[in-house]
């Protein structure tokens, strides 16, 4: 992941990392932290934050889980597609443990990175 983190570029992004399980929330952004130490980091919990975070601020990367309570990832993503340009995120990165072919494809409609779970 830290590869594709550096293809966000080396200025100051503003990145949201959206994952319901805390200890792997906390295990992406050291990540981010890492590839990306000049970048800003928002965290949410699940989708509904996210998207609400998403809707009042413009973020360079989004890394959203999948599977999630009340909104998931798919829902999220769908919705981050249709926000307007100035707030649409430039890259899309979701994590996930399982996913199935038919929703791979989906999503590889909307994102650039996909990583399993879990994340070495």
């Amino acid at each position: 992941m830290a590869v594709i983190l550096k293809g966000v570029g080396k200025r100051k992004a503003q990145i949201l990392v959206c994952e319901d399980e805390t200890d792997l929330r906390e295990i992406i952004i050291d990540i981010v932290k890492q590839a990306l130490p000049n970048s800003t980091i928002f965290e949410a919990s699940e989708g509904h934050t996210a998207l609400n975070m998403a809707m009042s601020s413009h973020f360079d990367l989004i890394i959203t889980d999948i599977m999630m309570p009340h909104v998931d990832g798919q829902s999220l993503i769908r919705s981050l597609t249709r926000l307007p340009a100035g707030l649409s995120p430039k890259r899309i990165i979701v994590i996930s443990a399982t996913v199935t072919a038919h929703k791979q494809e989906n999503i590889n409609k909307v994102i650039v990175d996909f990583f399993p779970k879990p994340i070495a």
